[in-house]
């Protein structure tokens, strides 16, 4: 057993140390590694410590491992310094002498190095995420960080924007709403509290079978997510339902929301043609204002055509505010992986950013 020992370790090739230069700073660039050599070097790093002091000595072997197998691979320490402070300033009473910088620098790692971004670069980050839809890389070079870093920033920021958004009340009082309605709307529709759309953004086609068939729409021919949007008719976007697969009906959807526990009994929704859930508001005494269907027999019943002219002339607001929330590019571009897992935050803090904006709808309209 001890000659096959010895014949296997007889075999092996060792490559010099200097057989090709180095870059790297982990590794060491001295190419003596004699034992004489490293027996050196163990005798002056204890002899600047006090023999009296044990612990000391302890700590300096520790940060300065020289056991065979770790010559030559110094790494990047992040550790305690390599000595004492009190060891570190010279004393004439304690004649001590004094220790080499290069000793008791600290090392650190490289990505530790890098200035952290301040909260108001963060949130500006995300800003421009959501508007320019840039790529990651893309902002990792405008504000020197790392891909990780700008994935891990945004999905951060988006989440506490959500989250903080959804506990303020954003649906107002019927005499609020009223109140800032146009005075057109005031007449025709006084009862009106919300007006409610349907939109759809697309996402790229996922690998699952059974999530292609969720989200493809046949609407838009393509994988989508869907959501139902509301706003007040001043102009005020007050809810903003979660993201649903492009397949999902637009009653599927208003089943599953809560409009018929916010609002109040009179009220009225003013919706598109497409919303023929009478049903379901009506057992809370809440009415639904869309188009007529007409028949053969009804074409020419001019009273429902002007009524429905003007039901279409007020509710095309909620698709001026919809378009609006899709100047922010990320809802027009396809959404990856990672942003259609939060699909529903994403485009939540799009609509109530647009909340921030000068509104769109005119006092006269």
């Amino acid at each position: 057993m001890k000659l096959l020992v010895s014949c296997t370790v007889a075999l092996v090739k060792r490559l010099k140390s200097d057989a090709f230069p180095s870059v790297f700073p982990w590794i060491s660039t001295s190419t003596s590694n004699d034992r004489s050599v490293r027996q050196a070097k163990r005798s002056e790093a204890k002899g600047i410590v006090d023999s009296d002091s044990s612990e000391s000595c302890e700590d300096m072997q520790a940060n300065f491992p020289c056991d065979d197998d770790n010559v030559g691979n110094e790494i990047y320490y992040t550790a305690e310094p390599c000595v004492d402070v009190e060891m570190t300033v010279p004393n004439e009473s304690m004649n001590v002498p004094s220790i080499d910088s290069s000793l008791t620098q600290t090392l650190t790692w490289p990505s530790l190095l890098s200035e952290q971004l301040s909260v108001e670069n963060q949130f500006f980050l995300t800003l421009i995420k959501l508007r320019q839809h840039k790529t990651n890389f893309e902002l990792s070079r405008l504000f020197n960080i790392s891909e990780t870093a700008v994935v891990n920033i945004w999905v951060t920021w988006v989440n506490f924007m959500s989250r903080q958004w959804r506990e303020v009340k954003t649906f107002p009082d019927r005499d609020i709403v009223r109140f800032f309605s146009p005075h057109d709307f005031k007449t025709k529709f006084p009862s009106t509290r919300i007006i409610i759309d349907g939109t759809e953004c697309p996402v790229m086609k996922p690998k699952s079978p059974i999530a292609q068939q969720s989200t493809f729409s046949t609407y838009k021919n393509r994988n989508t997510i869907k959501l139902l949007v509301g706003a007040t008719p001043g102009g005020l976007v007050n809810y903003v339902s979660p993201a649903y697969g492009g397949s999902t009906s637009d009653r599927q959807i208003c089943e599953r929301s809560n409009l018929s526990s916010i609002c109040d009994k009179g009220d009225s929704i003013m919706a598109d043609k497409g919303f023929n859930v009478q049903d379901l508001f009506a057992p809370y005494d809440v009415s639904i204002n869309i188009p007529t269907f007409f028949s053969k027999k009804e074409q020419n019943d001019w009273q429902k055509f002007l009524k429905d002219r003007a039901i279409s002339s007020k509710r095309v607001h909620i698709e001026r505010i919809i378009g609006l929330a899709k100047t922010y590019k990320i809802l027009k571009a396809p959404l990856n992986i990672t942003e259609t897992k939060l699909a529903s935050e994403i485009t939540f803090v799009c609509f109530m950013l647009c909340n921030f904006k000068t509104c769109i709808i005119p006092e006269t309209a």
